[in-house]
């Protein structure tokens, strides 16, 4: 998925502030091709030995990445279910397990033709709204947990229509503050215009903002967008995989308000 073209779905985010954890729902055979390509993915090994992880499981269908990390759910209207549970002592094995899973998930269209020799098949029902990548590194230094992206134009028009809400603004917030106490153990309970801020602009732009240094996650090309187009996604000053984490729960939590909202519009108009 590019930031000029709507796409079908292949998989989606949310957010869960009671556990509190990251949700991805892999779409049918795609997460099975998922598992093909983390089994003989060449960097997961230099990472068990850097970090010590214990292991890592490939297989979506089942608990996965490192140290089992990831939890499966099981295969919920056509989509494998997954959650990665926000604790401090498995803060580690969660961001290094995303770092695999989003960067997979992002290219899997490309991989499909280029690496497994498989036709693509997604969701043709549903719109993919967002995609992402992260990184990060075992000492934590400056930048050193960066996270990109891109935002579809469906998702660019959803900000553009609600962006005044301030219902969306402080539930992307809370998301954010709910993984940070979770990450850091400590209470955070002021979100929406302290230490956790989310602003949506009307030309579908968006920043979402943490604990730490100016530590956001927003979109970059706003000042070069074209009408009908989407959005790049950077960062600054992401240092830690707790502030990495804490950004992508609002990314999470604001992609499932848009999600709802356009799904039950597809239906009712279907």
């Amino acid at each position: 998925m590019d930031r000029y073209t709507n796409s079908a779905r292949w998989f989606a985010l949310s957010f869960e502030s009671r556990t509190p954890a990251i949700q991805i729902a892999i779409w049918g055979r795609c997460a099975d091709q998922v598992t093909a390509l983390l089994k003989t993915h060449s960097g997961i090994p230099e990472v068990l030995e850097q970090w010590r992880f214990n292991s890592f499981e490939s297989d979506m269908r089942k608990d996965c990445g490192f140290d089992r990390v990831i939890r499966a759910h099981g295969v919920v209207n056509g989509y494998q279910v997954l959650t990665i549970p926000l604790q401090r002592k498995t803060m580690d094995q969660a961001a290094a397990s995303l770092m695999f899973l989003l960067s997979t998930l992002q290219y899997l269209p490309d991989f499909c033709e280029s690496i497994l020799f498989e036709p693509f098949e997604p969701d043709t029902n549903h719109m993919q709204l967002m995609v992402l990548e992260t990184q990060v590194q075992h000492t934590t230094t400056p930048h050193s947990a960066p996270l990109y992206g891109a935002v579809s134009p469906a998702l660019t028009e959803w900000v553009a229509r609600t962006w005044a809400n301030n219902d969306n603004v402080e539930h992307t917030a809370q998301c954010m503050c709910h993984a940070w106490n979770a990450l850091s153990r400590r209470d955070h309970a002021k979100y929406s215009g302290g230490r956790f801020s989310a602003r949506l602009g009307e030309n579908g732009s968006f920043a979402l903002e943490c604990v730490g240094d100016a530590c956001e996650v927003l979109t970059i090309d706003w000042w070069t967008r074209e009408p009908g187009e989407g959005h790049e996604l950077g960062c600054h000053n992401l240092d830690s995989p707790a502030q990495q984490l804490c950004l992508l729960a609002g990314l999470a939590g604001l992609h499932d308000l848009a999600c709802k909202e356009l799904d039950n519009h597809q239906t009712n108009t279907s």
